[in-house]
């Protein structure tokens, strides 16, 4: 999958300096081709035959009406609320600005480094695909250290803090200053501080989900927290519009701030509660 993303990626911005794009995404296209031949020959090994009384729940799920369907999301909506009350409206809106502010930040990365920063495709390819990625990487293994043995809301803020702060490397880039060195330190700064975050956000985000709910309640939980993603790109091109890009970049910063405040709110409550980070590491 990372091989993946590097090739989709880093690469193919390099190829496409030397070749152009209409040849990148042609070989791109005859590789995902490849890929969907290859499921196709690929032998199912391994699996295990379902139970009756799996194959029985999977009929009645596919025999839900669309009215049935709707009820059963809220039911599990409903168990998810129950675990929070009074403070429910408080946790969905820590889920849906942790990661915004970030999402809002880089939304259009590579615009800026090759219309403000004017890096070729080359040295975007070579260093915001490639290094960011591998940044990214080595910042959820450092993440996912520091949730063994850390407190979670102190790794919460701490990271959310980095996250914010990795955005400033991209303001002497905004003010005119085009060293690849720099571009290099903000891109690698910023995906790493991103992993760290994002690993310590999964985790509190699987702590929230009921042992009978599981995959439906971390569904609903991931959607809400991706919607900075999705409406982002937007907002940001009218804000850049607006204030320019060394302004956008400090109101990202400022928009990662609120999340961490509703954490200091919540401190006592039970979703950030240390002893049940701990009980449920050791059954790890």
């Amino acid at each position: 999958f990372r091989i993946a993303m590097l090739v989709s990626g880093g690469l193919a911005m390099v190829a496409a300096a030397y070749y152009g794009w209409r040849w990148v995404y042609g070989v791109m296209a005859l590789l995902a081709l490849l890929g969907a031949g290859v499921s196709c020959w690929v032998p199912e090994t391994g699996l295990v035959k379902p139970s009756k009384s799996l194959l029985l729940d999977l009929r009645k799920a596919f025999a839900r009406t669309p009215g049935q369907s709707y009820l059963y999301v809220i039911s599990r909506l409903r168990a998810l609320a129950e675990q929070f009350i009074p403070r429910f409206f408080w946790v969905m809106a820590f889920i849906l600005l942790y990661k915004f502010g970030e999402a809002f930040g880089t939304a259009l990365s590579t615009s800026f480094l090759l219309r403000v920063g004017h890096f070729s495709l080359v040295q975007i390819g070579l260093t915001y695909k490639t290094c960011g990625l591998a940044a990214t990487i080595g910042g959820g293994f450092i993440g996912a250290i520091a949730y063994r043995y850390g407190s979670l809301r102190v790794l919460l803020i701490i990271f959310g803090l980095c996250q914010a702060l990795s955005l400033a490397w991209y303001i002497p880039i905004a003010a005119g200053n085009h060293a690849l060195v720099l571009m290099m330190t903000a891109v690698i700064f910023e995906a790493g501080c991103a992993g760290m975050a994002t690993t310590v956000f999964v985790s509190f985000l699987m702590r929230l989900c009921h042992g009978s709910y599981v995959a439906t309640q971390f569904a609903l939980l991931a959607a809400l927290a991706a919607i900075g993603r999705i409406v982002t790109g937007p907002m940001a091109a009218w804000v850049i519009a607006k204030v320019g890009w060394v302004n956008y970049y400090g109101l990202s910063m400022l928009i990662c701030l609120p999340a961490l405040a509703i954490i200091v709110i919540l401190w006592r409550h039970p979703v950030f509660n240390d002893a049940t980070t701990k009980a449920k590491l050791k059954l790890i």
